[in-house]
């Protein structure tokens, strides 16, 4: 197989105090990455990584305590894991007990990739090869040897400072560019900082506008910013700034930048962010129904709603702290009703205890089942073919809705008889779909 990669920087590591919200609880972990023209018709991949310093594993040493840490990251590609890195560092402290709270460890990996989708997976062990923390995303890695126009993606940043001495986190000549490390902001922290690399945009003295904005995910506009005009002064521009986003509610946004040469085309990069726990007016009503709930409970309310969300909306819940979980769930009530009306909230909490009643197991209630999660989607069907019996094969229900998409089917089997209905196959566009599952159902 081609090589798809060089492994050209190992890992960095900084303490940066009252930089980084770090949650309570469990032990805080965030990934991001962004990636930049490199050389030799390669990409440049930056992975950072943002942890908490509560990892419980710490020693005491001469001069104060110091923990001994391993983050393991797996790069694989169509299925198979082309590269895999060990990487120990060691934290240090004076004293464990007189940590702030906010500070936390930021850290960055380079890598140069050919353009292509990845899946990058990361875990972090203790010195007794404890997991404290795994996470999984995916990246495509831009193309950037055409050697035309075009911009880098965006880095979100920490921190800025003047370089001193050169580190892994140098930039430019000029610069420490300190990684967030996460996309998700926290209140007190309602600005963004962020880094954009803009390459081949014209010849020295031609002018180009810059334009930042806040976009819903139907890509319509949330907030404006001042555009701004520079003049080139060499292949590679770069552009770093802050801007406010206070004025955002909680949820999910695409942070856009737009870039436009005189007389050229509009380039433009879209970084998806996560507003969490914002300072906001909440429903108190709402609100009271989850303040006695822990995040074991917040989740549990969260898996009957699972067909109404997005997968955004999915990896903000699970991103949020317990605080952030009963905001997330007051606000998902509150917008609903804001579009839909009260009746939506009713019609939902009616489905979700009806499945409780009909498709409940000693094993799984009923709303988190195939069967229920498509009745709190869609409702009621208008009608059931149920085929119980061992001349029919496997017992399976088909499920009519007559006015989705012109009359739809969902299929649900027992594929072990352990009373489990399972959805294999739907007519609906973006549900599951087998042509074969007639093939399951037989005995």
């Amino acid at each position: 197989m081609k090589k798809r990669f060089k492994y050209t920087i190992a890992a960095i590591f900084a303490t940066i105090s009252a930089i980084f919200a770090v949650p309570n609880g469990a032990f805080y972990f965030e990934q991001d990455h962004a990636s930049f023209r490199g050389s030799e018709d390669l990409a440049r991949l930056e992975l950072y990584l943002v942890m908490g310093r509560d990892h419980g594993s710490w020693e005491q040493v001469e001069g104060g305590y110091s923990a001994e840490l391993n983050i393991m990251t797996q790069i694989i590609y169509e299925g198979e894991n082309i590269f895999t890195d060990y990487d120990a560092f060691t934290d240090r402290c004076e004293d464990p007990g007189g940590l702030d709270p906010l500070s936390a460890l930021p850290r960055q990996m380079n890598f140069s990739m050919q353009e292509g989708k990845y899946t990058i997976r990361q875990s972090v062990f203790n010195s007794e090869n404890k997991v404290l923390a795994q996470g999984e995303f995916e990246v495509e890695v831009p193309d950037f040897s055409s050697g035309g126009a075009m911009l880098s993606e965006i880095e979100l940043v920490s921190a800025v400072v003047e370089q001193k001495e050169r580190t892994l986190f140098s930039k430019y000549g000029v610069y420490d560019i300190i990684p967030k490390g996460s996309a998700v902001y926290d209140p007190g922290k309602q600005d963004i900082q962020l880094l954009l690399e803009m390459y081949g945009l014209g010849s020295k003295g031609t002018d180009y506008r810059v334009t930042a904005s806040v976009l819903d995910l139907n890509g319509r506009l949330v907030h404006g910013f001042e555009t701004e005009q520079f003049s080139v002064s060499q292949d590679m521009e770069v552009y770093i700034n802050r801007f406010d986003i206070g004025v955002l509610k909680n949820g999910i946004y695409d942070f856009a930048i737009a870039v436009e040469p005189v007389g050229g085309s509009e380039m433009k990069r879209v970084k998806r962010i996560y507003i969490r726990n914002a300072v906001q007016d909440i429903d108190a009503s709402a609100g009271g129904i989850y303040s006695d709930l822990d995040s074991v409970q917040l989740d549990s309310v969260l898996a009957n709603l699972i067909s109404l969300i997005d997968k955004d909306e999915l990896d903000l819940f699970r991103r949020s702290s317990e605080k952030g979980k009963r905001e997330f769930l007051t606000n998902f009530w509150s917008d609903r009703v804001l579009r839909r009306g009260e009746g939506f909230r009713r019609e939902i909490e009616q489905r979700i205890s009806y499945a409780n009643r009909q498709f409940s197991s000693l094993f799984q209630r009923g709303a988190i089942t195939d069967r229920g999660q498509i009745l709190i989607k869609y409702g009621y069907p208008d009608d059931v073919q149920v085929y119980s019996s061992i001349s029919e094969g496997k017992p399976h229900d088909i499920w009519f809705y007559n006015k989705l998409e012109g009359g739809v089917e969902f299929i649900f089997v027992d594929l072990d008889n352990s009373g489990h209905y399972e959805l294999v196959h739907s007519t609906m566009r973006g549900e599951k779909q087998n042509s074969n599952w007639e093939n399951l159902i037989r005995r």
